[in-house]
C-alpha cells in the first residue's frame, strides 16, 4: 500500500466498526476500549450531564485507526447520522450565543423535519462523501429497504452511490430490487436513451485490489477501460487486478456517463464471460529491477542497474522541476528495465547463446535512451523532436550510435513515423524494434502522474508491450518514491 492508509480509512468510516456510547459505562470499560482504539471523551454519565436530552444510545464512537476517534450521531430508524466530534474538536456549528447542546438538538429537529418531509438528499446530505461509503450506504440501505418506493429516491441513491467511492457491499438484495422498483418511467426512458448507442450485450471493465467488494457481488464496472486501470491502482497495489466480461441491457441498472469513468451500474452477478488480468506485486518489481530473482544464467550490462542509472540522471539532469525532469526519468528506467528483463531478456537464457548476448548489447542502448530520451527538453510542451535534441547531448557526451538515435529520437515520434525510420535503418531486426516498444510503454506508463480524466492521462489502449498493462499499480506506486 502506499501514502494514505485508504483500507483504513475505509474501516474507521464504517458504521459497522463504530461503538455506541453506552459502552462506556464507567472508568473500566473507557479503559479497555481506548486500548483497541476508542476514544470517546465521554462516559454514559458525562454525555448525559452535558447533553441531556440527546440519548447516548444514538451516539457512536469511531476507531483510530487512521485518524483520531470521532463521534457520530445516528438514529438510522429516521435515517438521520451526521459527524459530531472529529476528535477532540466539534463539527457542528452553533449560532449566535447558542450552547452547544442546543445546537445539537436544533440540529437534530431539523433532521426530524427533513424525514417527516422524505427528503432523502438532505438526509444524506452530511455524511455523503468519497470516503463515507462504509457510514451512507447503510443508511441508503435502510431508506431502499423501508420507504416505498419512488423515484425521488432513485434519485437519491444514484448520486448517493456514485459519490461514494466504496459501501457497495452493504446494501441487500432487497434493496437492489427496491432500487428498480423506484424508477419511474421518465427515468427508465433517459437510462434507454443514454444507452441506445450500445448493442445488446456491453463490454465493461472493473478494477479492484485487496479490501475491494468481489467482482460478483459488484454492481460497479466501466466502459472505460483506463477507468478499470486506475481504480485497480488507486487505493492498494496489493491484490490488484481488472477484470472484463459481458452485460446485457436488461441487467443494467444504470449508466452514469458524465464522467470520464462511464460508469454502469449492473444487478449484482449478472456481468457474464468474466475474464482477469493481474497486476505486478511491487515485491515481484523490487527483486527484478534489484537482479536478485535471476539465476546465474542472466547476464545485465552494468549501466541497467539501478544505481548507475541514478548517478548518470544526476549528471545530466541538474534540476528536478517540471513534469519531464529527473524523476520522470528515473522511473521510466525502473519501468523499462522490468519489461525487457522479463519480456525480452529472461526468456532468451534458454535459447542460443548468440540471441541472449544480441539482447544483452542492445539492452546497453536502450537504458542509455532511456538516460537522454528527454535531455532535449526545454519545457513541457508537447513536441516531436526533443527526442532528436536527447540525442544530440548523448552524441556530444559519449559519440555516436545508431540504436541509440534511433530509440531516443523515436521514443516521441507516432509509430508510423518510427516503422518507416526502423525498416529503412535496421530492416527486420525485431528486437530493436522491440526496444523502442519498451522505451516508450515506460514512457507512456509514467503519465499515471496526471490526473485520471485529464488528456495526458495515460492510454492503456497504446501500450504494446504483454507485461506493460500490468504494471500501471507499480507506475503509481513509483510516485511515491520519487528519486532523491
Amino acid at each position: 500500500m502506499y501514502g494514505f492508509n485508504m483500507q483504513g480509512l475505509n474501516i474507521q468510516n464504517s458504521l459497522d466498526n463504530m461503538v455506541p456510547l453506552t459502552r462506556f459505562s464507567d472508568a473500566e470499560a473507557v479503559q479497555k476500549l481506548e486500548k483497541i482504539g476508542y476514544h470517546a471523551g465521554y462516559t454514559v454519565d458525562s454525555w448525559k450531564a452535558e447533553f441531556p436530552k440527546v440519548d447516548p444510545k444514538y451516539v457512536l464512537c469511531t476507531t483510530s485507526l487512521v485518524l483520531p476517534s470521532g463521534l457520530y450521531y445516528c438514529d438510522r430508524e429516521h435515517y438521520i447520522c451526521f459527524k459530531i466530534k472529529n476528535g477532540s474538536m466539534f463539527t457542528l456549528l452553533p449560532e449566535q450565543n447558542e450552547s452547544y447542546a442546543d445546537c445539537l438538538e436544533r440540529v437534530i429537529s431539523r433532521c426530524m423535519k427533513y424525514y417527516d418531509e422524505r427528503d432523502y438528499d438532505k438526509l444524506l446530505f452530511f455524511i455523503s462523501d468519497e470516503e463515507s461509503g462504509g457510514i451512507a450506504i447503510p443508511i441508503l440501505c435502510d431508506m431502499l429497504e423501508k420507504e416505498k418506493p419512488n423515484p425521488k429516491l432513485y434519485s437519491t441513491a444514484l448520486s448517493t452511490y456514485t459519490l461514494c467511492s466504496n459501501g457497495t457491499q452493504y446494501l441487500s438484495s432487497k434493496a437492489w430490487q427496491n432500487l428498480l422498483l423506484c424508477k419511474s418511467e421518465e427515468q427508465k426512458a433517459e437510462t434507454d436513451r443514454k444507452l441506445e448507442k450500445f448493442g445488446k450485450t456491453i463490454t465493461v471493465y472493473r478494477g479492484q485490489a485487496d479490501g475491494s467488494t468481489p467482482y460478483n457481488k459488484a454492481c460497479s464496472w466501466t466502459i472505460n477501460i483506463n477507468a478499470a486501470y486506475f481504480f485497480a491502482s488507486w487505493r492498494s497495489q496489493e491484490g490488484s487486478c481488472v477484470y472484463t466480461g459481458n452485460v446485457g441491457k436488461k441487467d443494467i441498472i444504470e449508466y452514469v456517463d458524465e464522467s470520464s469513468e462511464k460508469e454502469i451500474l449492473v444487478l449484482p452477478g449478472t456481468v457474464t464471460n468474466v475474464t482477469k488480468v493481474s497486476m505486478v506485486e511491487w515485491d515481484v518489481f523490487n527483486m527484478c529491477v534489484s537482479a536478485k530473482m535471476f539465476d546465474r544464467k542472466h547476464r545485465f550490462p552494468k549501466e541497467s542497474y539501478p544505481q548507475n542509472v541514478r548517478e548518470a540522471l544526476e549528471t545530466l539532469y541538474k534540476d528536478t522541476t517540471g513534469s519531464h525532469d529527473r524523476n520522470h526519468s528515473w522511473r521510466v528506467a525502473l519501468l523499462a528495465n522490468f519489461i525487457y528483463r522479463m519480456e525480452i531478456l529472461s526468456p532468451l537464457t534458454e535459447g542460443d547463446k548468440s540471441s541472449y548476448m544480441e539482447a544483452y548489447h542492445l539492452y546497453s542502448d536502450l537504458v542509455n535512451a532511456v538516460i537522454y530520451h528527454d535531455a532535449g527538453r526545454k519545457d513541457d510542451s508537447e513536441n516531436t523532436e526533443h527526442g532528436a535534441a536527447g540525442y544530440e547531448q548523448y552524441k556530444k557526451d559519449r559519440g555516436e550510435n545508431k540504436v541509440v538515435e534511433f530509440l531516443t529520437s523515436c521514443h516521441c515520434r507516432p509509430d508510423s513515423e518510427a516503422k518507416e525510420y526502423w525498416e529503412k535503418a535496421f530492416p527486420d531486426n525485431q528486437l530493436i524494434w522491440k526496444a523502442l516498444c519498451v522505451l516508450k510503454d515506460a514512457d507512456a506508463l509514467d503519465r499515471v502522474r496526471f490526473n485520471f480524466g485529464n488528456a495526458d492521462y495515460l492510454d492503456i489502449n497504446m501500450l504494446r508491450m504483454k507485461s506493460s498493462k500490468a504494471l500501471v499499480p507499480i507506475a503509481k506506486q513509483l510516485l511515491e518514491a520519487d528519486y532523491q
